[in-house]
């Protein structure tokens, strides 16, 4: 599962991707994707081996989530070290659970990096 809609209005990305979908140089793209909050577009891309894996995110515009959370699931079952988000160092992420969390997210546009 790509991308799911919650009842507690939370859209989550990548939530069951499997992980050979992000061994090093692969993508992952949706495009125009239907969802409840409106049209998404997502793109990955893995530089695993070098330890980053991007999502770049364009939100639906008719409503928004109150959480967007992408799962980033390192290949080889790496944790996440550190995540930036727009340019931003990002403290929202669960490096178990492999979650960044965005909670009420109002930007249109979202650039994820997630470090191994």
């Amino acid at each position: 599962m790509l991308i799911r809609e919650r009842p507690d209005d939370s859209l989550l990305l990548l939530a069951a991707a499997p992980r050979a979908w992000l061994d090093d140089g692969k993508k992952i793209r949706i495009e125009r994707a239907p969802t409840f909050y409106g049209t998404l577009n997502l793109s990955v891309e893995s530089h695993s081996a070098s330890g980053t894996i991007t999502a770049a995110i364009d939100m639906p515009s008719r409503k928004r989530p109150s959480s967007l959370m992408v799962r980033f699931r390192h290949p080889q079952s790496l944790p996440i070290k550190a995540v930036s988000v727009n340019g931003r160092k990002w403290p929202g992420f669960d490096a178990q659970k492999e979650w960044v969390v965005i909670a009420n997210p109002g930007e249109k546009l979202y650039t994820i990096i997630a470090n191994y």
